[in-house]
């Protein structure tokens, strides 16, 4: 049996009740009095991405009493000091794991455990020998040297694989794809186009939130290789990508993360600002795949003064929110088509919108004014200094949207 299916098993939920617990007081309401059902339990706790992280880490460490389950939970707990880039403590685990198995004779498992420390040296060596390359304008084939380090860290692919350790093997390929987009074989070119087919497939296979960090980094970089290929367009929905990852934080039970409309970064914005020049809307593609758009929040820009052509640059990152009101209008049987839409908004000097103007009248009171409303106090200005500014937008609605 391997160590994947052994845990897969001895992590079954004694009770389905388990499955809701997020927190450690929680969880003593729910444990069995029966000293196997509470380790299983503990485990369980453990290895679910809902609760915090030293929630969890308490958890497989309380699990560590039952000697029979001894060594799964060391594992579990290398497994949650990977989540935490804490690497000592994750060797000490995997060391204490080994130990664990070998003093109840289950040698294999031991085997397992030991070839992902030694899988972790080499990851290790992996990410220095990744940041040097990508540092150097032209990188060199690889030395018989690095392709070794590459070697020692495929060779250990199975070994993160047979421990479950997900986010280590998401690691590990994704910084694989990143060699191989720096290793052009003797006479030949790059192979970028591969490396980020490698990319997007070590961040598909990793689900859950102790695995955000690792996709959200191997998105900026699947970004960047993708505009270095021309494709703006999945080069910014990579990098949005990148940013709806950051407010995930393992740290945290998953009912205390919450969300933000402003979790765009300046590196989404530059990239989309680069792809409007090629008639890419970014907002678009984004509302497409995600169900939703982020915006930057320009009221974090230092003080200055209003200036037209920033405000452009605000009115162009939050237009899908006016052209998802006139899509709903439209749905909504609103009379808005064969329409010009004029409206004027104040921006105050904290860069909010306090108060905006529409006409027609006729539009006022409608579902396009309340959604215009809700649009409106999304926005957010670069702050100034002051009176009071005034943006106006003028626009026909025409008959097929």
């Amino acid at each position: 049996m391997s160590v994947a299916l052994a845990l897969v098993l001895s992590l079954a939920a004694p009770a389905a009740s388990l499955d809701e617990v997020e927190s450690w007081a929680e969880l003593q309401g729910a444990l069995p009095t029966d000293a196997a059902r509470r380790a299983t339990a503990l485990l369980r706790f453990a290895d679910s991405d809902r609760p915090g992280l030293v929630d969890r880490l308490r958890a497989a460490r309380e699990a560590r009493k039952h000697k029979p389950k001894r060594g799964l939970a060391f594992v579990v707990e290398a497994r949650l000091h990977g989540v935490a880039e804490a690497r000592a403590a994750r060797t000490r685990a995997l060391h204490a794991a080994a130990a664990a198995f070998a003093a109840v004779g289950e040698h294999a498992r031991k085997q397992h455990v030991l070839a992902v420390s030694k899988g972790d040296d080499a990851l290790l060596r992996l990410v220095k020998l990744v940041a040097a390359r990508e540092r150097m304008p032209s990188p060199p084939p690889l030395s018989a040297a690095e392709e070794a380090h590459k070697l020692d860290v495929s060779d250990a692919l199975g070994a993160w694989e047979a421990l479950s350790d997900q986010r280590q093997l998401a690691v590990a390929r994704a910084l694989l794809a990143r060699l191989r987009a720096t290793s052009a074989p003797p006479g030949g070119p790059v192979d970028v186009v591969g490396a980020t087919a490698d990319l997007a497939l070590a961040i598909a296979n990793l689900k859950g939130r102790d695995g955000a960090a690792v996709r959200r980094d191997a998105l900026r970089v699947r970004a960047r290789l993708l505009e270095a290929q021309g494709d703006l367009a999945g080069a910014s929905l990579a990098s949005l990508g990148a940013d709806r990852e950051v407010v995930v934080d393992p740290r945290k039970p998953a009912s205390h993360q919450t969300a933000s409309r402003y979790l765009k970064s300046k590196a989404s914005l530059e990239l989309c600002r680069r792809a409007r020049a090629q008639g890419i809307v970014c907002g678009t593609a984004e509302q497409r795949t995600f169900g939703d758009t982020l915006h930057y929040d320009f009221s974090k820009e230092p003080l200055g003064a209003f200036d037209p052509e920033i405000n452009a640059e605000v009115l162009a990152d939050y237009d899908t929110l006016l052209q998802r009101c006139i899509r709903d209008a439209v749905k909504a049987k609103v009379p808005i088509t064969q329409t010009v839409v004029e409206l004027e908004w104040a921006v105050a000097n904290d860069g909010r919108v306090p108060s905006y103007d529409l006409r027609p009248q006729r539009l006022r009171t409608t579902s396009y004014d309340g959604c215009l409303r809700e649009a409106f106090a999304v926005f957010r200005y670069p702050p100034y200094a002051g009176e009071m500014q005034h943006v106006r937008l003028s626009f026909e609605v025409g008959g097929e949207l």
